[in-house]
């Protein structure tokens, strides 16, 4: 979100108190929905499921409240922006359509994640503080949105690792295909260099803006 404060700020400035609150409504909406994630009956054992799954709903309500509250200072699209990236996170980790927004096998499931954690993040910080959305940003958030695609692509077959180096008890089967790492870390590097890309000429694109302004 920051990296979008950032452009933004080239042509609006920066103001402090919306960056801060925006800090707070995106951790409580990445935490809360990581906890619904963690209530399964299957992961997590140490902490019943609907303790972890009601904490997970508070934390995503507080995250909408400071949503409204940013959307009252800056611009009323904010909210239903927000609205639909929490159907979309929540279709991930509650594997709503068949896990069809979960499976990372797919486009579906991997462009969900990645446009989850990756682009929305970036056009969020830039609508804050500009107040609409500009090409340039659009483009500039694919760069954000490849990297975290590819990190959830390398992170499938390491989750019991994962899980084990947080302390988190599990019962249900992890996929460990090292073949399938090591094919998609290679395909992770190009679309590394790819976000490079993106982003260089989002920010070439918005900075042309600027001077024209």
């Amino acid at each position: 979100m920051t990296l979008g404060f950032l452009i933004a700020s080239l042509h609006h400035g920066w103001d402090w108190t919306i960056w801060v609150v925006a800090m707070a409504h995106m951790w409580f909406y990445d935490e809360g929905v990581k906890s619904v994630d963690l209530s399964a009956d299957d992961i997590n054992l140490d902490v019943n499921s609907d303790i972890q799954f009601a904490i997970g709903a508070l934390m995503i309500l507080i995250g909408f409240s400071l949503a409204v509250v940013l959307a009252s200072w800056t611009t009323i699209w904010y909210v239903p922006f927000v609205l639909f990236l929490t159907s979309l996170g929540l279709a991930y980790n509650l594997e709503w359509f068949g896990g069809v927004f979960h499976d990372r096998q797919y486009v579906t499931g991997w462009g969900n994640l990645a446009f989850c954690l990756g682009w929305a993040p970036a056009v969020c910080g830039y609508m804050l503080l500009a107040q609409n959305v500009s090409l340039g940003i659009v483009v500039f958030a694919i760069g954000p949105m490849l990297v975290k695609g590819t990190m959830g692509w390398i992170e499938e077959d390491m989750k019991d690792t994962l899980y084990e180096m947080k302390g988190i008890k599990y019962d249900r089967a992890t996929p460990t295909d090292v073949d399938r790492m090591k094919r998609r870390s290679l395909n992770s590097q190009v679309l590394n260099i790819a976000s490079f890309v993106f982003m260089a000429i989002g920010l070439m694109i918005e900075l042309d803006h600027v001077a024209v302004a």
